[in-house]
């Protein structure tokens, strides 16, 4: 018999995307599920959303609580879900109907503790970005799979797109009142996998919403970014000193992406400061070595060049991508 997997979904003010995240679950070819809807004080319609379809489909339980965040809602889902496997969805965001049995199927195959899936980016057009997919499936050590999450290959920091053995949370919760938790967290319950399965299949639809916390301008809130990915690297380097070189290769990327997130921004020399002071000291290493991320090492050979005209060149990639979707 299948076992029950436990989807935690927290819903936030989403309820103009809500029934399309909702029913892309409940039209999982997988049924043996438990679908938690977590309903963080939102202010719109999105609560009474989720009771209509508790109402609907008895796999359906919704907590309503104050708002607390992120973390907060995923780690009330965890303590209420009373599944052996556990998977997350944001709410804006979407599944396809074979994402769940599929990395099921991975994970019995192979005997992992965590299952992943490839993703996609989706705007409001329903866009995709195109790229090339390889088809089947594979499993990785803890430490080939930590290689591939730190290189950002196929494997991502995400709490989405995985299934994970519940027991893996026992003694990790996702940071409350803090952003890019994912990055605080998911590294840790790689380390404690054996094993970790992959489905080559476009299992989960990322949606790039307007207003979204990614998409909103640079704060000090998002410096926990840095901190975070250098917590990650002490982590990692003294558990797995074999991957010292993925984890600063890893750290430098963070580096890169806050600095072009803050831009022309005023009120961030300090910050700029100590990234580029990162980046300059590890540079020249990152490129020398030959399993450094792409995007990583092209950043770095640029910004000898200036991180001005390095930020203009990633601004050119980035308008470039969405006009090939």
């Amino acid at each position: 018999m299948d076992e029950t997997i436990s989807v935690i979904i927290p819903v936030y003010n989403v309820e103009k995307y809500l029934r399309r995240c909702v029913n892309s679950v409940l039209e999982s070819s997988y049924k043996e599920l438990e679908i938690i809807l977590v309903d963080d004080g939102s202010q719109d319609s999105s609560g009474k959303i989720c009771d209509d379809y508790a109402i609907r489909d008895s796999r359906i339980k919704v907590i309503h609580k104050e708002n607390g965040g992120l973390s907060d809602a995923r780690n009330i889902g965890i303590k209420e879900s009373t599944g052996e496997i556990l998977t997350f969805i944001d709410s804006d965001d979407y599944i396809s109907f074979d994402a769940i049995s599929l990395m099921y199927k991975a994970k019995l195959k192979y005997k992992a503790q965590i299952s992943c899936c490839l993703f996609r980016l989706v705007d409001d057009n329903y866009n995709k970005i195109k790229r090339p997919v390889a088809v089947g499936m594979e499993a990785f050590s803890c430490t080939e799979a930590l290689e591939k999450m730190l290189r950002q290959s196929e494997i991502f920091c995400s709490a989405w797109g995985k299934l994970f053995d519940r027991d893996l949370f026992s003694d990790v919760l996702y940071p409350v009142g803090e952003l890019h938790e994912d990055l605080a967290t998911t590294y840790k319950l790689f380390a404690k996998a054996r094993r970790v399965s992959i489905a080559r299949i476009d299992g989960y639809f990322y949606y790039m919403r307007p207003g979204s916390i990614q998409q909103s301008p640079f704060s000090k809130k998002k410096m926990a970014q840095l901190r975070f990915a250098k917590e990650q690297k002490t982590y990692i380097d003294e558990k797995f000193p074999a991957l010292c070189k993925a984890t600063t290769d890893r750290l430098v990327s963070e580096c890169f992406h806050i600095l072009f997130s803050i831009g022309c921004q005023e009120g961030y020399d300090a910050e700029k400061k100590e990234i580029i002071d990162i980046i300059k000291s590890n540079r020249a290493g990152l490129i020398l070595e030959k399993r450094t991320s792409k995007k990583t090492k092209y950043a770095c050979i640029l910004s000898y060049l200036g991180f001005g005209f390095t930020r203009w060149v990633y601004d050119i990639f980035r308008i470039k991508q969405k006009l090939i979707q």
